[in-house]
């Protein structure tokens, strides 16, 4: 794709402004040219993909994976820690707000591994901007609100069945907020139910360096966990955090 944003404002952008790390500046960079890209795209997901090739390709970042993601061949539930953004990048609105690289990252590299697309379950950010609700709905993230009523959650359960039924993963941060860099607090048991209602498996996934966004970044995928309605969701939620995220990810349990 050619570059045709020299000297063309970028709606949503603030005025340029430097990190004093180098890899900062180089993401920086590149997050403004492809925030304009994705906002002009017909297929934002394509420019989307392109942005996180080029952020791997720039040298700025490495993506550590490990895990068997290749031998995943179901539309499954990702779960992750729930990371939040660094003040350096956040370049958006006004200089308030920050891409999530970790869920971005994640999702590219599920995509990338699997073959199949991702919706990714987040919260709605149109307080912060409806500029960037637009974008999320167009990238396919299934958008949810702090307080959810029945009726809402309802929809997200469709929305989540659906996705699942036509080929896509999910993915999500069941904290439902950032809690510690190192740590994972309490989690929501929404993932235990989607996963009962359409037997598809959940693969935890441990995020890492995101702290300072890189150079390293870690992404460790455990084995897929199977979901049964003969064991309760309090203790299926407890046992994946506890064992696999407390345990084989050595995060401390808050």
């Amino acid at each position: 794709m050619g570059d045709n944003t020299q000297g063309m404002p970028v709606e949503g952008v603030a005025a340029a402004w430097e990190p004093r790390d180098e890899r900062l500046r180089v993401v920086q960079a590149l997050t403004i040219r492809y925030w304009q890209l994705i906002q002009q795209a017909d297929q934002p997901a394509a420019v989307f993909k392109e942005f996180c090739q080029a952020l791997e390709a720039s040298g700025a970042i490495s993506l550590a994976v490990s895990g068997d993601l290749c031998s995943i061949r179901k539309p499954s539930i990702f779960i992750s820690n729930h990371l939040t953004v660094i003040a350096p990048l956040k370049t958006l609105v006004n200089r308030t707000y920050s891409p999530p690289y970790h869920s971005l990252l994640l999702d590219y590299l599920i995509e990338k591994y699997t073959h199949r697309p991702v919706s990714h379950i987040s919260i709605n950010p149109h307080t912060i901007s409806p500029l960037l609700q637009r974008e999320a709905v167009r990238l396919g993230f299934l958008l949810i609100d702090r307080n959810m009523t029945p009726r809402q959650w309802n929809v997200l359960n469709r929305q989540v069945a659906n996705a699942l039924g036509s080929g896509r993963h999910i993915s999500v941060a069941p904290e439902g907020h950032f809690y510690a860099w190192d740590g994972i607090g309490p989690f929501k048991r929404g993932f235990y139910h989607w996963a009962t209602k359409n037997a598809a498996e959940v693969i935890p996934v441990k995020l890492g360096g995101f702290e300072t966004l890189g150079p390293t970044l870690e992404f460790r995928f455990a084995a897929p966990e199977l979901a049964s309605s003969t064991v309760s969701s309090d203790e299926f939620v407890r046992d994946i955090r506890e064992r696999v995220f407390g345990g084989e990810f050595g995060l401390r349990l808050l």
